[in-house]
């Protein structure tokens, strides 16, 4: 809705193309579900595959997409096989350097080993706990999280999913 810029004080308003269209109170509901998640500042996999949900009103179908994208990419990423999934994947896929006390084994193929250790771990268990916080419940059970809480997630995996194209391209060079 804009004001008719040629009378400030007037009660004249003049609605925008968008809003002209909607016409039910569906149509309303996704019109406002739409500035919950701003498409534009998503990464292109969760515009394309989980914006459509979450414009429905299928918050938990929405969040549980997004993350099995993470889940994916980090697969492809990483050269994994489809045996690999989960918390696992994750813990495999960003294995962080050996400390001096530990074992050898090599880092996982998307660590980041420019950084310090402990943030090598740090992004390990952001991934591992992305994961098992909020894919894993909606693959076991019902979960129902409110459109708000949904949105600010699936912008967080959309951030991710980002990591993830920057580490791949790390690691390819």
């Amino acid at each position: 809705m804009v004001r008719n810029q040629l009378q400030p004080s007037s009660l004249w308003l003049t609605f925008s193309r968008r809003a002209r269209g909607i016409r039910s109170r569906e149509d309303f509901e996704a019109y406002r579900r739409a500035g919950l998640l701003p498409s534009d500042q998503l990464h292109p996999t969760i515009g394309v595959k989980v914006y459509p949900a979450f414009l429905r009103g299928e918050c938990d179908t929405a969040v549980f997409q997004a993350f099995r994208e993470i889940e994916v990419a980090v697969r492809t990423a990483g050269s994994f096989s489809a045996d690999d999934y989960g918390t696992d994947l994750m813990r495999k896929a960003f294995r962080p350097v050996n400390r001096p006390e530990k074992q050898t084994v090599s880092p996982g193929p998307l660590t980041d080993t420019s950084l310090p250790v402990a943030e090598q771990e740090g992004m390990r268990d952001l991934f591992v706990g992305a994961i098992a916080l909020f894919k894993n419940p909606s693959s076991h059970r019902i979960v129902r999280p409110d459109r708000a809480e949904a949105a600010e997630v699936i912008i967080f995996a959309s951030h991710l999913l980002r990591m993830v194209d920057r580490l791949e391209l790390r690691s390819s060079s």
